[in-house]
């Protein structure tokens, strides 16, 4: 999953290879939290 969503950005749509199958993903937002 990772891997799909590494350069994803808001808006884009990423395919995700599951065991099931393909299943097509649209980010909605993306957040970066500070970790202390």
């Amino acid at each position: 999953m990772a891997r799909c969503l590494i350069k994803a950005r808001e808006g884009d749509e990423v395919v995700l290879n599951t065991p099931e199958g393909r299943e097509e993903i649209e980010i909605l937002s993306v957040e970066y939290i500070k970790i202390d």
